[in-house]
């Protein structure tokens, strides 16, 4: 399903296949895993042994490389080789690891010069009526100043911008030294939130979208019955603050030095808000403190030298960040992998959330992916970006009695036959079978009568999930009931057939049948009593013994028995 290939200078080797005669080769990674999330550098890590035929051709920084996912037909990663590491283990296997960073990565490697504070729009220069610069704009500056430091393969141009500065709050100077990618994040993302996006335009350009969201809302849900394996759920109130101190630069003061001169020195002491804010150097959030009492904190502005953009700063912080993160982590199975869903799961979309048991019934956004290229059929997902206000919080907080009456008493409705103590016993055990086995089943009854005798037709369909396994039971039970001079005779026609996923391979029988279908990655084959009797590979069909009851044709040869017995050759 995932193809890996390295590329120097310009030339690219396959490094890693499912294909069986690559893996024959030997071309074969193991523990591969890519790891993407938002507003970060995705990577991919991978080990190799030196059988590979490539085991020496991947260099830090210079090596590029490519994942393909070949059912998809997609570029799932496309970077660059930053750091090897090689181990020995005690039984003497020897191996390479190395951790690859994508093109984005290409930003960190440009320092960028000291400016000013002064104010900046958000992507162009503007300029006055007589051509001086107005406000610079910050996309503009870092990204032209790294293009031209950086070759063409590593230069990355404006993109689609969707952020607006409402608060006309950007007010900041550049220190001196830091590469372009950390100047981005502190300069826009921590100040007007959104997201960057990285993206190969159609002219093979790179270009940096930075946008307010990135992704969009999916229909596919994971829940519990269909392709969740397992969730946790995780509420940080820890991130929030209700009284933000905001510390601008270093002040500065005259003293007299050993000399009997005055000279200028640097102090601790930092500039605050209070000059711009009656005197109080701090700004609240009253409903927080309202709820949760005086939590306080701080943020330094190091190049922040007035008072008034301090406070400005102080409440867009506060305003933005005074949330509580709700955060979801799953390991789900993606069932678009045997053809079941269409949709695969992307970081930045939105899918419906389902799990009754810990209360999760909610569109949630994925902001993290983890993929085991070894074994793609399940996904580390974690799940947040779902963030909660104070005032929501308040809110909750108030309702929770009231949701767990109401809990309580769809509870007692659905489990009347039980007991407070069973229902408990119940649950508990319920949890505990799902963390390795989910069953549905299907069934429908119909009963036909006639003056002669009475039909009861019963089919179930039945689907058992494991850890290794799928399981689909097809189930016909039909009984006929008749009665002769008083004695009632039953016959009953049971019939049960099955289709099962096991650990990669596909099997297909009838229950009480000695005959079997086996599909696997590289054959199909036909068992009697579990014995391969024939199976088809690489085009060619092979039959351990063969009887040919009417005639067969070999190449322009036919061979034909006759109405009455004689064998004809032509």
């Amino acid at each position: 399903m995932y193809e890996v290939y390295i590329i120097n200078n310009g030339i690219s080797k396959l490094i890693h296949s499912d294909n069986i005669i690559s893996q024959k080769q030997f071309l074969k990674i193991t523990k591969g895993t890519i790891v993407e999330g938002i507003n970060s550098i995705s990577s991919f890590s991978f080990s190799i042994l030196p059988n590979n035929p490539r085991f020496n051709e991947l260099f830090p920084y210079t090596t590029k490389i490519k994942v393909i996912n070949t059912k998809l037909n997609k570029e799932v990663f496309y970077g660059r080789v930053i750091k090897p590491k090689e181990s020995m283990e005690s039984n003497g296997k020897y191996s390479k690891t190395f951790e690859c960073e994508d093109r984005l990565g290409y930003l960190r490697d440009t320092l960028l010069d000291y400016l000013p504070e002064q104010y900046w729009n958000i992507v162009y220069t503007t300029y006055n009526d007589d051509g001086s610069i107005e406000k610079r704009g910050v996309l503009e500056y870092v990204l032209n100043m790294h293009n031209s430091k950086q070759p063409e393969e590593k230069r990355i141009y404006i993109g689609n911008v969707d952020v607006i500065d409402e608060e006309n709050s950007l007010y900041y100077g550049m220190q001196q030294h830091k590469n372009a990618y950390d100047v981005l994040k502190e300069k826009l993302i921590e100040h007007l939130g959104g997201e960057f996006h990285l993206r190969e335009g159609e002219d093979g350009k790179l270009y940096l979208d930075y946008l307010v969201e990135v992704g969009e809302v999916k229909t596919t849900s994971i829940a519990l019955r269909k392709n969740l394996k397992s969730l946790t759920k995780e509420t940080d109130p820890t991130t929030f603050i209700t009284r933000l101190y905001p510390l601008g630069n270093k002040i500065k003061k005259t003293i007299i030095g050993t000399d009997g001169q005055e000279q200028e020195v640097e102090t601790d002491e930092r500039i605050t808000c209070a000059e711009a804010n009656d005197g109080i150097p701090y700004v609240d959030d009253p409903i927080g403190i309202a709820t949760y009492g005086i939590i306080e904190g701080y943020k330094i502005y190091d190049h922040v030298i007035y008072p008034r953009t301090l406070l400005n700063h102080a409440r867009v912080y506060l305003a933005n960040n005074n949330k509580v993160k709700q955060k979801h982590v799953i390991t789900a199975l993606d069932l678009s992998t045997i053809g079941l869903d269409i949709e695969t799961f992307e970081v930045g979309n939105y899918h419906p959330i389902k799990n009754t048991l810990i209360g999760v019934d909610e569109t949630l956004r994925i902001i993290k992916k983890t993929i085991n290229i070894t074994a793609p059929e399940t996904s580390q997902l974690e799940i947040g970006d779902k963030y909660a206000t104070l005032t929501e919080l308040q809110l909750k907080k108030q309702n929770d009695l009231k949701g767990e009456i109401v809990d309580t008493i769809e509870t007692t409705y659905n489990n009347a036959q039980y007991n407070v103590a069973k229902t408990t016993n119940y649950l508990t055990t319920l949890i505990n079978q799902f963390a390795d086995r989910i069953e549905q089943m299907v069934r429908e009854t119909t009963v036909s009568k006639t003056d002669f005798a009475t039909y009861q037709n019963d089919v179930s369909t039945t689907f058992t999930q494991t850890n290794n396994s799928f399981n689909f039971l097809f189930e016909n039970l039909r009984s006929e009931i008749t009665e002769v001079n008083g004695v009632v005779n039953t016959n009953q026609n049971n019939l049960v057939k099955y289709i099962r996923f096991e650990n990669g391979v596909i099997y297909l029988g009838m229950l009480g049948n000695e005959i079997l279908l086996r599909e696997t990655n590289d054959r199909i084959s036909f068992l009697q009593n579990n014995i391969e009797v024939a199976y088809m590979s690489n085009n060619k069909l092979y039959i351990t013994n063969a009887e040919f009851t009417n005639g067969f044709k070999f190449f322009d040869i036919e061979v034909t028995q006759e109405a009455n017995g004689s064998i004809t050759i032509g």
